[in-house]
């Protein structure tokens, strides 16, 4: 059973988590960040001890959330796993491996499927979290928790979780990214990106309802050869987006058999 924990960062996902987990009574004993502002800030919202050097960890929790970018992951993990053993070492990436060569703890994952920011909310009872872990006894343990501070936990295997990853990366970032194209067009002309928010809403909202594949509409999927040559004509000097608007009007062609 976890009821300590330590959080390893101050980003989005250390923040959220460490908020979820003081918010469902579980004991945060310290917060670290190479940012000692930042390590202050979160720790003092969550009742914990701020630290700003690995070395200082003193509190040998149930738990050590490791929320970092994935390059120091693995640098993190050895740093704790010298210091302490019996421990559950938990990374929150969705693209990082579970590391390996543990001595003294166990070796897990615990990668919450959403996209964060400190200044918005984040409603962990609507945020998939996904377990991976060494041992049955890891995995159950961190089943537990999140079940105790989200409404959708399961255990995954780290092929499903990099695969999901991947698919994250396509319906947010990418995404995110077809937005700011979206308002870029509009910006050229004058117009408000706002008045793309019904039909977004409404994209949003049939894919729940209907699925992706069945969602689809556009001259892609109806082959309309004129609009989209016209299409291409607009974008006349500006060739990454040409190739962008080819590449996915021949792929929903693709998928459509169109």
């Amino acid at each position: 059973m976890i009821e300590n924990v330590t959080i390893i960062g101050s980003g989005n996902v250390a923040t959220h988590y460490a908020k979820r987990l003081a918010e469902k009574k579980i004991n945060i004993d310290q917060v670290y960040s190479r940012d000692n502002t930042k390590a202050e800030t979160l720790a003092f919202e969550v009742d914990a001890q701020p630290i700003t050097d690995l070395n200082l960890i003193t509190a040998n929790s149930d738990l050590y959330i490791v929320a970092v970018s994935d390059d120091v992951i693995e640098e993190i993990f050895q740093t704790i796993d010298k210091r302490f053993e019996g421990s559950i070492i938990a990374h929150t990436s969705g693209s990082a491996p579970l590391v390996a060569g543990l001595q003294n703890n166990t070796s897990a994952v615990f990668y919450p499927l959403q996209t964060f920011s400190k200044d918005r909310y984040a409603n962990f009872k609507k945020i998939p979290i996904l377990v991976e872990a060494e041992t049955k006894k890891a995995s159950k343990a961190l089943l537990n928790l999140g079940e105790h501070i989200a409404n959708t936990c399961q255990i995954i295997s780290e092929e499903q979780r990099m695969q999901l990853h991947l698919a994250a990366v396509f319906i947010n970032n990418f995404t995110n990214h077809l937005f700011e194209v979206s308002e870029s067009i509009l910006k050229e002309k004058g117009l408000d990106f706002s008045l793309l928010s019904p039909l977004l809403h409404e994209t949003i909202k049939k894919v729940e309802q209907l699925g992706p594949h069945q969602s689809q509409t556009g001259p892609a999927l109806r082959n309309d050869k004129t609009t989209i040559a016209r299409h291409l004509a607009m974008l006349e000097g500006e060739e990454k987006l040409k190739e962008m608007y080819t590449c996915f009007t021949e792929n929903i062609q693709k998928l459509h058999h169109a």
